[in-house]
């Protein structure tokens, strides 16, 4: 007769996760009955303790089958459909973390394209970690399509350049910060049509050198009342050499139209 073995406590706990704490007789579970650990093969006919041949069994289950072998594969049965959905978990997990590495990989080359982007916008200006990760939040927050639309407005609405044409670090600081404000105002239904015009038109000014902004969005309203056409004020931003030859030229236009 062998000599029975006292099962670990680490076994014991094993082998009751793996039975998901259900008595594989009866089908009931803790805490409504004592779970016990038994012997498939008894091991009053040599078996052991090893996992393969322990099974989570109910005290009342357990005594009643004393040291009979199951003479039916019910044991065997319940196991293989324990290790089926086991095997199907783990080629789950498998899947899932094959899947979040793929948006991961998604994830880096949307940024890699934002920050060209950036870079082509504001004459190589780069971001640092602290810039890296506030763009990943407003990523994922957001969306690709719309950070993209955001910085691109940023841009335009709030780049500088110095007297030497050089785009100033401070107003590259300024847009980027303006990216997520942006973001926030496009997705709570954005500015009308006019207004987004209006913004586009100031940042073109902007990029001429000083721009008075709120005299200049005044201007455009004004004009606007007068059925003054949004294009036309485009066409002049962009063929005038700086702020103060578009508002002279605006100023009469509106005087004219009244």
């Amino acid at each position: 007769m062998s000599k029975r073995k006292a099962i670990s406590k680490k076994i014991r706990f094993e082998v009751f996760k793996r039975d998901s704490f259900i008595c594989q007789y009866c089908g009931h579970s803790a805490p409504e009955i004592i779970l016990e650990i038994d012997h498939i093969k008894p091991v009053c006919r040599g078996g052991t303790n090893d996992i393969t041949n322990l099974i989570t069994s109910c005290k009342d289950c357990n005594r009643g089958k004393s040291g009979n072998e199951l003479s039916d594969n019910t044991v065997i049965t319940k196991q293989k459909k324990q290790l089926d959905l086991l095997n199907e978990r783990r080629k789950q997990l498998t899947m899932l973390m094959e899947w979040h590495t793929e948006l991961d990989n998604i994830e880096e080359t949307q940024i890699t394209y934002l920050q060209d982007i950036w870079e082509r916008e504001t004459d190589n200006f780069s971001w640092n970690e602290s810039g890296l990760n506030n763009i990943k939040k407003l990523l994922r927050k957001y969306g690709f399509e719309e950070v993209l639309k955001a910085i691109k407005t940023a841009a335009v609405q709030y780049l500088k350049r110095n007297e030497d044409g050089d785009i100033t670090i401070e107003s590259v600081e300024y847009a980027f910060n303006k990216i997520a404000g942006i973001c926030r105002v496009n997705a709570s239904g954005g500015f009308s049509e006019d207004m987004k015009q209006m913004y586009y038109i100031r940042g073109i000014l902007r990029k001429r050198g000083y721009c008075n902004d709120w005299q200049c969005m005044s201007l455009m309203k004004q004009a606007v009342e007068l059925n003054v056409n949004l294009e036309s004020i485009e066409t002049l931003a962009k063929s005038c050499r700086n702020w103060t030859e578009w508002r002279s030229a605006l100023e009469n236009y509106i005087e004219d139209k009244r």
